[in-house]
């Protein structure tokens, strides 16, 4: 909901060295209770949530190569109560966060990551347009 925002972007020549080629990252969530309270983002774009107690989600994006952030948050500032968050690589692997790593604390925070994933084999990745 709202209006404004900003998206970087190039066209053509203009993208020099910029990655075209995008990689498939799953965002797995598992909430288990106020999740009504739970919201994330990546590179601060489109806010995800809130989301339903008691319940797993799997949210499938395409992200270019380079790095990355995951913004997650608690709107009462209070943790995720036991939910947790985990990156997902082409192949549903786990690649970041999980059951003890994904626990957010508080209000939230903040994760770098760069695509691809290190260790991966989805480094062919899918071209968008340009």
């Amino acid at each position: 909901s709202g209006s404004g925002g900003e998206t970087a972007f190039c066209l053509g020549d203009s993208c020099g060295d910029a990655s075209t080629t995008g990689y498939r990252t799953v965002v797995h969530l598992v909430i288990l209770t106020w999740g009504n309270e739970i919201t994330w983002n990546i590179d601060g774009g489109i806010e995800f949530g809130p989301y339903e107690d008691n319940s797993e989600y799997n949210e499938e994006l395409e992200l270019t190569g380079g790095d990355h952030v995951l913004y997650v948050m608690d709107a009462y500032g209070d943790g995720w109560h036991g939910g947790y968050w985990e990156l997902l690589d082409c192949n549903d692997e786990s690649r970041l966060g999980g059951e003890e790593d994904g626990q957010v604390d508080g209000a939230g925070g903040e994760v770098g990551f760069t695509l691809p994933f290190a260790g991966s084999d989805c480094g062919s990745g899918v071209f968008l347009a340009r």
